[in-house]
Order: C-alpha cells, then sequence, then structure tokens
C-alpha cells in the first residue's frame, strides 16, 4: 500500500508520528511525506528509514487566494504522479 502523508510541520513530524510512520511500514506499507522545505538533517532521517520526501511549494500562513490556487494545484499534481492507495492530511491548514 502507498501512502501519501501531506503536513505542515515536517521537522516536527517525525517527533510526533515516527512511530506511526514505522508501524506502518511494518505492516507493508511505503510512506512519502510531501510538505514544506525542512532541514537537511531531516530528510537524512526520513531516507535512512525509507521514507520519501517531496518539497511542496505551499505557505501555511498565506491568505493569498492565488497563491491558495497554485497550492491546491501543485498538491493536485504531486497526488497525480504519486498515484497513492491513501493520504493522511495532517495538520489545521496544510494551504
Amino acid at each position: 500500500m502507498k501512502i501519501v502523508i501531506i503536513e505542515n510541520t515536517a521537522d516536527s513530524l517525525w517527533k510526533i508520528r515516527g512511530n506511526l510512520f514505522l508501524q506502518l511500514m511494518e505492516l507493508g506499507a511505503s510512506i512519502t511525506i510531501c510538505g514544506p522545505e525542512i532541514n537537511h538533517r531531516r530528510i537524512h532521517e526520513y531516507d535512512k528509514h525509507g521514507i520519501k520526501y517531496y518539497h511542496l511549494d505551499a505557505d501555511s500562513q498565506n491568505i493569498n487566494p492565488f497563491k491558495e490556487i497554485k497550492s491546491l494545484l501543485t498538491i493536485k499534481n504531486q497526488l497525480h504522479s504519486l498515484k497513492p492507495d491513501a493520504v493522511i492530511i495532517i495538520g489545521m491548514k496544510f494551504i
């Protein structure tokens, strides 16, 4: 099963949901995380566990409707290219 996780706090995500990701992977799922830019140490941590990370150019603080539409299209295109079986969205407002 291919699971994509879209979130708005990638740096703290591993601390909060790392055990969930590892358990899903033990059950045979492949995990891909999509979110804002994070530090390279965190990306290395994800790589070490076999989790892919894709940067999404989105700003969770933005209120410009044109940038919001652009963010939605970016997410739609990323999901279309990844073709996940399930999507988990973590965060109050991603875009």
